[in-house]
Formats: C-alpha cells, sequence, structure tokens
C-alpha cells in the first residue's frame, strides 16, 4: 500500500534532517505529483519539521566537529541537496581561515602519521588534503607548516 506524501516525508525525516530540495527529489522519485509535493512541503516548513538554514547550520557545524573537510568539500556537499549557493556561501562565514586552517593540520599530522618514508610526500600530503576539499592557501600554508 503506497504511502500518504505526508507519510512518506515524515518517514524520510526520522531517519535524519532533510534539506527542502532532497525531499522534493525523493517524493518525485516515489512518483508523488509535484502539487502533492509542494502541499507537504509546505505543511512542514510552516511545522519548522524542514528549514534549510537550519540543516545546513547542522551540518557545518557536524563538519566543523569532526574536521575531516574544508570549505569547498562542505560546499559540493550542501549543493548535492539542492540548497541554494546563496544561503550555503552565507554560512559558510562561519569557517575563518584560521579555523580551516586547524583543521587541515589535523588532517595532516594523521595522514604523516601513517605515511612515514612515503617519497614524494609534498605532493601527496597536497592532493590528500585537496580532495578534503581544502583550499590551495591553506594546503599551502599547512606544507610549508610541516618541513
Amino acid at each position: 500500500m503506497k504511502k500518504t506524501p505526508l507519510e512518506y516525508a515524515l518517514n524520510l525525516l526520522k531517519v535524519r534532517e532533510r534539506s527542502e530540495g532532497e525531499i522534493k527529489q525523493k517524493m518525485l522519485l516515489r512518483g508523488y505529483f509535484l502539487e502533492e509535493i509542494e502541499t507537504v512541503l509546505k505543511w512542514l516548513k510552516e511545522k519548522n519539521f524542514v528549514d534549510d538554514k537550519r540543516f545546513v547550520q547542522n551540518y557545518i557545524d557536524f563538519q566543523r566537529r569532526m574536521g575531516q573537510a574544508g570549505k569547498f568539500k562542505i560546499k559540493c556537499r550542501l549543493k548535492s541537496f539542492s540548497i541554494s549557493e546563496e544561503l550555503i556561501d552565507e554560512e559558510l562565514k562561519v569557517i575563518d581561515h584560521d579555523s580551516e586552517l586547524e583543521m587541515a593540520e589535523n588532517e595532516a599530522t594523521k595522514w604523516l602519521s601513517r605515511k612515514v618514508g612515503v617519497i614524494n610526500q609534498k605532493e601527496k600530503l597536497a592532493r590528500f588534503l585537496s580532495g578534503r576539499g581544502f583550499g590551495m592557501d591553506v594546503i599551502m600554508a599547512v606544507i610549508n607548516q610541516k618541513k
């Protein structure tokens, strides 16, 4: 038996907080009509079950605590949740250069402790940090510090 659009949306939110765009995409894939989806999203927003700004803030806060991703990777992941770039850019301002540098240094220290004696260590460290979404200015600062 197919769930009502509201039941399906609430089940999605049971698992974890979701963005408006993410719920819309999942509901479209399930075959719900756009009018139904818009009605459900309006209700969810009125009841404060869905709030993209809160979603972005919580996601950034989690990533900062984990310390494993730089601004670029966080931004890319948030875009995949169908969140506006303006909202992402506004909320990413909480990560200043110093805190991003500290996260990159921590990641570099962990990586270097596992890669003792690796040839071309600086190049590989730069690729590793780049893959984690850190900017080139942060990467160069970390590499220059690790001499």
